[in-house]
């Protein structure tokens, strides 16, 4: 299987350093990201062949977002490299709220790190932007590649190792849809029509198997979807026992994720949670992806939330979303680089597991206080909502 669509790469290279040479193009010059920006921007997307967003769904995620609010209502929507009135670089600026040991974090991270070949001498001064903040605690990276994770040095960010970073989880949908792909990857797409009538067959094998199947988990309750204006005082109460848990826990009080929910660009988004006698248990969010012709597709898991003591309700609500992609015709559940707690907890799901190289993961710890609470062993809950992964899982159609 292939890897996911990640948005993040310089294009070239970096500097050596921040400084650029003396014939570097003077007229080169970086200011705030404007509202006004936005198709100059999405063109700059479009060139590096990356998914683009609608205006809406542009500003719901970088002007709205609640964590950028929390930080300042006047914290920059990200920074552009101009040539004149010529767009030659971008960088995206989304906070994100996090707790740890009872105390609150601001953390940033970036989306769509472009810079076109005329101003790569200028590219670190992006990146100087965001780690530059006023107001922030942490600044990282889920999606560095070979281009950017360098830059990412240069402002002594340090790399995450976590053996779930370097790999991702695929569960089976629509078993049908499964044969088809593999088919199709097979060469074999002559032996399509015989799909249908072997289906019976293929899902009796799969669950006999458990081949890329969550095993039974035991859990006793339901699992219901849960439209966004519903996600209400249970969310609050669930997230107060998550926090208290050790480690670097993401934002997921019940506003946050209300917010989450409502992105103009992501029709397939979904939040199913579950409910036993002792109310609610846990919750997973998954998103609908078709957006690119070489992968099946998928639900991808993006984000997830059980009580403490009943891990069980993980591999209900997995199993739920694997129905659903069933129902939706879509072949494939993937997790892709979850860590820290969310890690284990589906990795215990079983599922098929395939390497993914590369260092995608980068931190600066600013520790400005004191008491700054994260510390070289503290867990870090990172799945896909931390980082900027969810942020160019849309529809090409939204340009």
């Amino acid at each position: 299987m292939n890897a996911p669509v990640r948005l993040e790469s310089a294009g070239h290279p970096p500097p050596p350093s921040e400084s650029a040479p003396a014939n570097a193009p003077a007229r080169i010059q970086l200011r705030p990201l404007s509202e006004d920006d936005h198709s100059a921007v999405q063109d700059l997307m479009v060139q590096a062949g990356w998914p683009v967003r609608s205006r809406a769904g542009w500003l719901w995620a970088l002007r709205d977002n609640p964590a950028r609010l929390a930080l300042s209502p006047h914290a920059p929507l990200g920074w552009v490299l101009c040539d004149g009135q010529r767009l030659v670089g971008y960088l995206g600026n989304l906070p994100q709220q996090y707790r740890c040991q009872g105390q609150e974090l601001m953390g940033v991270t970036c989306t769509s790190y472009i810079v076109l070949p005329e101003a790569r001498a200028h590219s670190a001064s992006l990146m100087r932007a965001l780690f530059t903040q006023i107001g922030v605690d942490l600044v990282y990276t889920t999606t560095a590649n070979q281009h950017s994770g360098p830059v990412y040095q240069l402002y002594k960010a340090r790399g995450l190792d976590d053996l779930g970073l370097h790999e991702t989880r695929v569960w089976v949908g629509d078993i049908r849809a499964t044969a088809y792909k593999a088919l199709d990857k097979l060469h074999l797409g002559w032996m399509k029509p015989c799909v249908p009538m072997l289906a019976p067959v293929l899902r009796l094998a799969h669950q006999w198997s458990g081949l890329a199947r969550p095993p039974s988990s035991g859990f006793v309750g339901q699992v219901h979807a849960v439209a966004p204006p519903d996600i209400g005082d249970p969310f609050d109460q669930l997230w107060q026992q998550m926090q208290d848990q050790p480690g670097l826990w993401l934002d997921r009080r019940a506003a946050t994720l209300r917010w989450r929910l409502s992105d103009p660009d992501q029709p397939g988004l979904s939040l199913l949670a579950a409910q036993d006698a002792n109310g609610l248990a846990g919750w997973i969010i998954s998103t609908r992806y078709q957006g690119d012709p070489s992968l099946a597709g998928r639900r991808y898991v993006l984000d997830l939330a059980w009580r403490p003591g009943c891990p069980e309700a993980v591999g209900a609500l997995l199993q739920a979303v694997c129905d659903q992609a069933c129902a939706e015709g879509l072949a494939l559940v993937e997790a892709f680089r979850f860590a820290g707690p969310l890690g284990t907890a589906l990795a215990q799901q079983g599922g098929h597991v395939r390497k993914v190289p590369g260092a995608s993961h980068w931190v600066r710890h600013l520790a400005r206080r004191s008491d700054y609470p994260v510390k070289a062993d503290t867990p870090w809950a990172l799945g896909g909502m931390d980082g900027d992964f969810w942020f160019g899982l849309v529809p090409k159609q939204t340009a």
